[in-house]
């Protein structure tokens, strides 16, 4: 009896388990401090951008390639084609530095303000965050040695982390050292690139790191690699810019034995065999040092590049935005590209349609993604340009993009009905020589589009195109501006331009367009109107509030300043969302326009460049750290940290194998729903049942109770949504 009261308890607690309400992922950045914000959370991004660091796995012919704040993973096994494997690699903040674990196949990522992270990639296809380790400074190289890591933190030192447990990374020790840019370690010693120095510390006991040597150039130092006895030191200068190497058979007091000049700033450098290989703005060396007294330069071929990785004949080579490039060194007189993949630097403007998010990514052209999980974006689908993308504007099944131009500015007319396979359909040149569009807006048909110029002798101002033939789109008037065209909105038969200063246009006649108001800013850069409002944004000051109900004779009634340079803004009332350049993106409410007030706020990992509400989220474009996703939560706002864009049921599981006595998922449901979830064994028997009543529609965060069960193969199935999703599940006790 005492046994079957027992079962039929814990038959109950199963049958009535409550969801989890707070955060199950141990990463969850709503926490997250070092960026400073108000009212508003991060949700995810889909970070890519400029590359700065590559690090590379021998064993598996892997490259791992820093993208802006994301990290891509690519199969090298043909160098002269590097494929693409995964891009899940998402951190908070820009890639610095790359060091790949082959042994335990763990990546480390120097973030910059983020700190450092550790990602599971023994699975390159779907790799997966294991901790992150914030660090007081700015994370911009990373080494690890045994179970630690030494992490380069610009001004705020050298920090030594203890990593023996990869979930969990504690601080064990730091070297007060300012403007720490790169480390190498080797046996019990350290040394750095700081600033102007070459540093040597004694890191034996890591709680007790003491420098023991230091030497100082004229120039930078800029990077470090050290082998048997000899360290081989890059130093940057105008005048002497070059490899040093250095006898540290004393660590306390290091020689410089070598120097070879280079006609190049220098940036970073791999040793192998007798060549040490050294990366400059503009060019790639290759430097031989069989003689460590007198290194002299071998070969040298022109390459954008930045960090490089040697193994065998080939360099792998993080070329800025030349995405990753890799040269064949097997003449090492005559070092020659081989393999490319390309990546772009910048982005420049959004446009979302749930669940796709179309993004103008400068020589990267068009990027669709699919934000059905904002948590976790991911690109399905690109365009390429003759150029730069740089505005963007979809209807319907096309997307208007505009291109910078060289030397035309042009419009290019893209089919994104299927955004797997996007394909321009149509073009379009204005007369606007060497200058670019950061506006775009379409109305019945006819494309408004802001032009700015480079030059001094070229047209700017409103260009008007007819797009109802896609394929043909045809100039219909250009209206001129004093100064740069910068944004465009249009509503009914009016226009809104934001030229430095903001002009109102009738555009009833579209190959006829007259100037009917205006009024005086400084530097409008962004414009959005609603009712009887223009919400203006000007570079130099910040958010004005005009009232445009007389179009002849606009009147500002609201302003608020703005720390940063106001670029974009987006509107839902009663908040207008504005991105502010180099401090991220600001909340104004509006719904007094006459005094407009900050309600919320958060920096960017860079230059917040355009903005996109879209109920609930906030899609920021951040220049080279691609697209970031927020969230506000202010006053009437519900804080539903999971709720996504949610079209099909679907079970995600958070951890695999699961440890410990919860099984922790994501169930992400279109409706709300009573759910039914069970979990079978091997036989086919069902072992657990779990009841959920009135699941909210998106994404629900579940726990469910696992104690009592062995260790082994178990299926979890959800009984009533609908394609019933199976998963299976290793349980380890």
């Amino acid at each position: 009896l005492l046994i079957a009261l027992a079962i039929l308890v814990i038959l109950l607690n199963s049958l009535t388990a409550d969801p989890y309400s707070e955060s199950s992922n141990p990463f969850e950045e709503t926490q997250f401090m070092r960026f400073d914000s108000l009212n508003v959370r991060f949700v995810g991004n889909w970070p890519f951008g400029e590359t700065r660091a590559v690090a590379f796995d021998s064993l598996r012919n892997l490259a791992f390639c820093g993208s802006g704040a994301g990290v891509y993973i690519l199969d090298v096994s043909n160098p002269s084609n590097p494929l693409k494997l995964s891009e899940r690699i998402h951190s908070r903040s820009y890639v610095y530095g790359l060091y790949v674990d082959t042994s335990l196949e763990l990546l480390y990522i120097a973030c910059a303000d983020a700190g450092v992270e550790i990602w599971d990639v023994a699975d390159p296809l779907n790799p997966s965050k294991l901790s992150r380790y914030e660090t007081p400074g700015y994370a911009l190289d990373v080494f690890v040695s045994g179970s630690y890591a030494y992490v380069a933190d610009w001004h705020e030192c050298l920090r030594l982390i203890d990593i023996s447990i990869p979930t969990n990374p504690i601080e064990v020790g730091f070297l007060k050292h300012y403007s720490v840019r790169d480390v190498y370690v080797l046996g019990s010693y350290v040394f750095m690139a700081a600033g102007s120095y070459f540093v040597i510390a004694d890191v034996s006991d890591p709680a007790n790191p003491h420098e023991l040597a230091n030497y100082h150039s004229y120039g930078s130092i800029t990077d470090v690699f050290a082998r048997g006895v000899h360290a081989f030191v890059t130093q940057g200068n105008v005048d002497s810019s070059g490899v040093l190497v250095f006898d540290v058979s004393t660590p306390s007091n290091p020689q410089i034995i070598g120097f070879c000049a280079v006609s190049n700033y220098t940036e970073s450098i791999h040793i192998s065999a007798s060549f040490s290989y050294v990366t400059g703005l503009f060019d790639f060396y290759v430097v031989d040092i069989s003689n460590l007294s007198n290194p002299q330069l071998a070969g040298s071929c022109y390459c954008v590049c930045n960090d490089v990785f040697v193994l065998a004949s080939l360099a792998y080579v993080s070329g800025r935005s030349e995405g990753l490039q890799i040269i064949d060194v097997s003449s090492p007189s005559n070092p020659q590209p081989l393999g490319q993949y390309e990546i772009w630097n910048e982005s420049f403007a959004i446009y979302v349609s749930p669940p796709l998010a179309y993004v103008a990514c400068g020589t990267g052209g068009l990027r669709i993604l699919d934000i059905s999980e904002p948590l976790n974006p991911v690109e399905t689908g690109y365009c390429e340009i003759l150029w730069s993308a740089s505005a963007i504007f979809v209807q319907d099944s096309f997307a208007f993009v505009c291109e910078e131009g060289e030397p035309y500015v042009a419009l290019r007319v893209i089919d994104v009905s299927d955004p797997s396979s996007p394909t321009e359909v149509g073009s379009c040149f204005s007369s606007c020589l060497f200058g670019n569009s950061r506006g775009i807006h379409d109305v019945d048909s006819i494309a408004y589009i802001a032009l700015a110029t480079w030059t001094a002798f070229s047209d700017q101002g409103l260009w008007i195109v007819d797009i109802s033939t896609p394929s043909n789109p045809q100039t219909i008037a250009l209206f001129p501006t004093l100064d740069d065209a910068n944004d465009v909105f249009v509503v009914d038969s009016l226009a809104y331009l934001a030229a430095e200063d903001f002009y109102i246009l009738n555009v009833s006649d579209p190959s006829n367009p007259q100037q009917i108001g205006y009024y005086d800013c400084e530097r409008a850069s962004g414009v959005f109107t609603a009712g009887p409002y223009a919400y203006v944004v000007d570079n130099f000051y910040g958010f004005r509030v005009l009232n445009i109900s007389d179009p002849s004779n606009p009147q500002e009634v609201g302003f608020c300043s703005t720390p940063g340079d106001a670029e974009k803004c987006s509107f839902d009332k009663p908040y207008a969302y504005v991105a502010d350049g180099s401090e991220g993106f600001r909340l104004i409410d509006v719904s007094d326009p006459a005094n407009p007030y900050e309600v919320g706020y958060y920096a960017t990992p860079d230059h917040a460049r355009d903005i996109f509400f879209n109920e609930p989220y906030i899609f920021v474009v951040d220049r080279d750290c691609g697209l970031q996703i927020y969230q506000f939560y202010g006053a009437g706002v519900e804080e539903d940290l999971e709720k996504l864009f949610v079209t099909q049921p679907s079970i995600k599981l958070l951890q695999n194998p699961v440890k410990g006595n919860y099984i922790e998922l994501l169930l992400s449901s279109p409706k709300n729903s009573n759910t039914e979830i069970a979990l079978y064994n091997l036989l086919g028997q069902k072992v657990r049942a779990y009841s959920f009543g009135n699941l909210k529609s998106g994404k629900n965060a579940l726990r469910l109770d696992t104690k009592g069960l062995i260790t082994g193969t178990y299926f979890l199935k959800s009984e009533n949504l609908q394609n019933h999703k199976t998963v299976k599940i290793i349980l380890i006790k």
